[in-house]
């Protein structure tokens, strides 16, 4: 990766709301250091990782290289509203869900 602000996706957590009405989603990505980080650091080694959360359901998987767009600030949040696909992974590093992303049938009363 070297064009800036290109994450590549390694990892995608999906966690219910606490009233579970909601799912919010983490990726977590790998990053290049940004040029101004190399032009300013005084030491820069390992690969930079972040993690972006959002409340939308993108089609992002894991291996994809995308850029995320952030929406207002709340608070010290600011959540990415919107995505470009940069690089899509193939079939094989799909994220494979390992529970229902739709709330319990309790939470839907």
């Amino acid at each position: 990766m070297s064009a800036e602000n290109v994450f590549k996706v390694i990892g995608i957590k999906k966690v219910f709301s606490k009233d579970k009405t909601r799912i919010y989603t983490s990726y977590y990505c790998l990053h290049d250091f940004s040029t101004y980080e190399v032009d300013n650091a005084a030491l820069l080694a390992g690969v930079p990782c972040e993690e972006v959360q959002t409340t939308e359901d993108f089609d992002i998987g894991i291996g994809d290289k995308v850029k995320f767009y952030y929406g207002k600030a709340r608070g010290d949040w600011q959540p990415v509203v919107d995505f470009q696909m940069v690089e899509k992974a193939g079939k094989a590093s799909k994220a494979e869900p390992n529970k229902k992303t739709e709330p319990p049938a309790s939470a839907k009363k």
